[in-house]
């Protein structure tokens, strides 16, 4: 008995089936990363940011504030991989950094001189104290893991 040779696959098969393969990597991801955000949560740590993908953000929402634990929640461009960022406390040096480029650019703006481009300003990161508990650099050994 013959079997006749099968056609090839229609694109708009082959396209599904990469759609396909693309959504089970990206649920595989967002249950990895999942279970890192929900650890830290567990052990009342602070996390700055949970993010499917890697790039540039396409698509980024904070629901509180971050001096009350609100985490920037984000999808980004390239759908291979994710990431749960920890913040670190700025030592005395950073802070004091931080102060002085924030009052230069308070005269720079009172005095009314402008940047010759006009780019966004870069974020600063949160303050949070050294000895903040809920930093993951803070916590015992055992809960780090």
């Amino acid at each position: 008995m013959l079997v006749a040779p099968r056609a090839p696959p229609p694109a708009a098969t082959a396209v599904a089936s990469q759609l396909l393969g693309l959504a089970v990597v990206s649920s595989i991801v967002i249950v990895h990363e999942g279970g890192h955000f929900a650890a830290a949560k567990l052990f009342k740590m602070r996390v700055d940011e949970f993010s499917v993908g890697m790039g540039p953000a396409l698509f980024q929402k904070r629901f509180k504030p971050v001096e009350e634990g609100g985490v920037n929640y984000a999808l980004r461009a390239l759908p291979l991989g994710g990431f749960v960022s920890f913040p670190t406390a700025l030592g005395e040096e950073e802070l004091k950094e931080q102060e002085l480029q924030e009052q230069q650019a308070m005269r720079a703006l009172s005095n009314g001189k402008r940047q010759r481009k006009a780019s966004p300003p870069k974020p600063s990161p949160p303050r949070i104290a050294p000895d903040d508990p809920a930093l993951y650099e803070n916590k015992p050994f055992l809960q780090q893991r």
